[in-house]
C-alpha cells in the first residue's frame, strides 16, 4: 500500500528488510549449511564458534537462539536414515509363520445368550 502518506514508512521498512533479512529468511539458509554445521560439531567446535563463523561469512543471518533451535530441530532430533533393515522386520520375515488351524474334532463352543447367568456376574 504505497501512497504519499506512507512513503517514509515504506522506504524505512524496505531499508530495514534489506539491512536485516532475518525476518524473512526462515530456516532455509540454515538447511543449506546444515551439513557444515554437523561436521563442525563432530570436529569438536562449539556452537558459539560455529555461529560466529557463519554469521561473519554471511552464510547465516539469524540470532544465536534461533541457530540453537535449528541445530536441535534439524541435526540433533533429525531422523537418521540408515539403509540397514530394521531388526524387527528382519526377524519377522525370516521366521516362517505357520497358519493357525483349529482341530477338526473340536467345535466352536460359543453361543450367545442375551440373558446373563447370575453365577458369571461379579
Amino acid at each position: 500500500m504505497k501512497n504519499s502518506k506512507t512513503k517514509p514508512i515504506d522506504d524505512w521498512f524496505a531499508k530495514k528488510m534489506k539491512d536485516n533479512p532475518t525476518r524473512k529468511a526462515g530456516a532455509m539458509p540454515f538447511i543449506a549449511i546444515r551439513d557444515k554445521v554437523a561436521d563442525g560439531l563432530e570436529a569438536g567446535y562449539t556452537k558459539t564458534v560455529l555461529f560466529e563463523y557463519f554469521k561473519e561469512t554471511k552464510q547465516l543471518s539469524c540470532c544465536f537462539e534461533t541457530f540453537l533451535r535449528y541445530i536441535k530441530k534439524y541435526i540433533e532430533n533429525a531422523p537418521v536414515n540408515n539403509h540397514e533393515p530394521n531388526i524387527a522386520t528382519t526377524v519377522i520375515s525370516t521366521v516362517q509363520q505357520e497358519p493357525i488351524t483349529t482341530p477338526k474334532n473340536e467345535e466352536k463352543s460359543f453361543k450367545w445368550d442375551p440373558v446373563p447367568k447370575p453365577d458369571e456376574l461379579y
